[in-house]
């Protein structure tokens, strides 16, 4: 038994270090905000200050942002939802102008400059076209996925197919390939450009979803995460800002907020063996393999609902979710003679890799003033899945069974435009993750892990001793942490500076029970 206590680092960002970024355009800084800029002129090209700008969309729980031009006739309107807006330019003296059909999605700034003839606030001209597809103040390169293509194209619903919609991101792990949604959901990462994986991460509205394990860059996570939740996916792939201290792909889930309307869904998928075609042929069992990979069952059930509190001040949103899979993995079965030096397939239980996740999340919006916007959260999951036997050549047996529960991450942020310069931004999370590692029925703490070196193949028990392969022992295991996130934004029209700091600590506690502390090696 042993028993381990660690505290995680502080990424602290400093403001000195920012204060490189001044010269760094808006939308290359932010974290998922979007928002609308541009010029403002008369009909002969001259600027016009003291334009007030409006963009109303049903996104927003205020229903509506207005902003003044500049003495140089800019103007930004900063920290918007995703969705589509009306830009409405008006001055005494000139006409109004209406730019409808303005589409964000997270992470861009849309440049919609105006001309305002002479005339009378009553006169409107109604400005109609094409939305801008180009962002040419962000220098970023990212994908955004919405909603409807993450709900629409055949996938999994998890960040391995986001991998695959992703031109030029490859998953780290081959055995997590997603082809259609044929793996439901799991931890895969991936990489870009010759990039690491290790620095993979998955990010909820700006903060850190996963934990404090594995590789430095932050890939590892216990919490899934509901997609019915997130109204678009932003994957970064590369010229992310000083908020993320590694330079891999990021995935930032923008979350649905509610609306003045009560709206919900329900979405069902299920698949069995009957729709899965066998390439088990002659020629493939002629060198040796008498079974393949096999799926037996994979479903998801999601079921959201969102409205009004109080309208144009507090809204609601939550989802549930049901989900998971079990497939069987080919000529691998249990062990017949357990608990003897010698595997003994038992050809009437094939090996099943299965895995469970459920989710309960829910989230608030309240605006609290003209200027003060809170968001609160709170995602409940609980995940059962038996390990690497897919991945690893391994009996089950000697594959460990992991349950996490608790599992959780509540959090609450605040976002102020002071002026149309200024912004600032604050947030704080807390994530429980609780795994459990547990033996497989049967196995008892007597049982020793063997290797057979002529195949490569574990089996008996897992082992904590295992030069050549793989390592792990039975027991509970606390990985706790808190993040914060503090910044503030100034905004000139041109450039940016931005300054902030992003504290996380917490701590990894495991208690391990290694069967015997020993392994045995056989070549047979």
């Amino acid at each position: 038994m042993e028993r381990r206590t660690a505290r995680a680092c502080w990424f602290p960002l400093c403001p000195a270090v920012l204060a490189g970024l001044l010269l760094l355009p808006a939308a290359a800084l932010a974290q998922a905000p979007s928002s609308i800029d541009g010029l403002v002129t008369d009909a002969t090209g001259g600027v016009l200050p003291g334009v007030t700008v409006e963009a109303a969309s049903p996104a927003l729980i205020e229903q509506s942002r207005a902003v003044v031009t500049d003495s140089q006739g800019r103007y930004s309107i900063i920290d918007l939802r995703p969705g589509e807006y009306s830009v409405t330019f008006t001055l005494v003296g000139f006409n109004t102008v209406v730019r409808e059909g303005v589409q964000l999605t997270s992470g861009f700034t849309a440049t919609i400059n105006a001309e305002l003839g002479v005339g009378s606030l009553e006169e409107t001209v109604t400005v109609t076209g094409e939305s801008p597809v180009v962002d040419v103040q962000n220098t970023r390169a990212q994908q955004v996925l919405t909603s409807e293509v993450i709900d629409t194209i055949p996938n999994s619903r998890g960040f391995s197919s986001f991998i695959q919609l992703t031109p030029g991101l490859t998953v780290a792990n081959p055995t997590f390939q997603d082809v259609g949604g044929n793996q439901n959901e799991n931890a895969a990462s991936g990489g870009i450009w010759g990039g690491r994986d290790r620095e993979f991460k998955i990010s909820m509205d700006g903060m850190h979803a996963g934990n404090l394990l594995g590789a430095g860059g932050g890939r590892s996570r216990g919490i899934m995460l509901n997609m019915a939740i997130a109204e678009e996916a932003n994957l970064n792939l590369g010229g992310a800002g000083a908020e993320h201290e590694v330079a891999g792909v990021l995935i930032n889930l923008i979350p649905k907020e509610g609306g003045n309307d009560f709206s919900g869904s329900f979405l069902g998928n299920y698949t069995n063996d009957s729709l899965q075609s066998d390439n088990l042929t002659q020629s493939v069992i002629d060198r040796g393999l008498n079974k393949v990979n096999k799926i037996d069952r994979i479903w998801d059930m999601n079921a959201t609902l969102g409205g009004p509190i109080f309208r144009n001040r507090l809204w609601f949103f939550g989802s549930w979710r049901y989900w998971g899979k079990d497939k069987q993995i080919g000529d691998n079965y249990w062990n017949a003679t357990q608990g003897t030096p010698v595997y003994t397939p038992d050809m009437s239980r094939p090996v099943v890799k299965d895995v469970t996740n459920r989710d309960i999340s829910a989230r608030l919006t309240w605006q609290a003033s003209e200027r003060n916007k809170f968001n609160f959260y709170h995602t409940d999951e609980s995940i059962d899945f038996q390990e690497v036997v897919d991945i690893i050549v391994t009996a089950p047996e000697a594959a460990n069974r992991y349950r996490f529960d608790p599992d959780n991450m509540s959090g609450a942020s605040w976002t102020s435009p002071i002026s149309n310069r200024l912004l600032l931004e604050a947030g704080v999370q807390s994530i429980v993750h609780h795994y459990h590692v547990i033996a497989q029925p049967g196995v008892t703490g007597d049982d020793i892990g063997i290797l057979e070196q002529s195949t490569f193949y574990r089996y008996n028990s897992t082992t904590g001793y295992a030069p050549r392969g793989y390592t792990s022992a039975y027991g509970p295991n606390v990985v706790d942490h808190i993040s914060t996130r503090a910044s503030v934004s100034y905004v000139t029209g041109s450039h940016d500076f931005k300054a902030g700091m992003i504290p996380r600590a917490g701590k990894v506690w495991r208690r391990t029970d290694i069967n015997q502390d020993m392994s045995y090696e056989f070549f047979r």
